[in-house]
């Protein structure tokens, strides 16, 4: 389980995007490896989205699955915090 995916999230995460982004967490998931999650280009993020990574963050942690953001933008980790998920998100 070396195996390390990285996630690029698009400029717009809105609740548009919230289906096929839980597809591809559940498919992350499924494969229990590491995650990175590039959040460089959110540009726009609903809560949807944020509602979305802290269950699968609370999953991960649960199995002992490590993940991490890579340069996550202003935009994305402003909503963060303003809905406070810091600590579950790790941000």
């Amino acid at each position: 389980m070396s195996d390390t995916t990285e996630l690029v999230l698009e400029s717009n995460c809105g609740i548009a995007q919230a289906e096929a982004l839980s597809t591809q967490l559940e498919e992350i998931f499924q494969k229990s490896a590491e995650v990175t999650i590039d959040g460089s280009a959110v540009m726009r993020i609903d809560t949807a989205v944020l509602q979305l990574f802290g269950s699968f963050f609370t999953a991960m942690e649960q199995t002992g699955v490590s993940v991490s953001w890579k340069e996550p933008s202003d935009v994305l980790c402003q909503s963060v915090s303003t809905l406070g998920l810091k600590e579950l998100l790790r941000l």
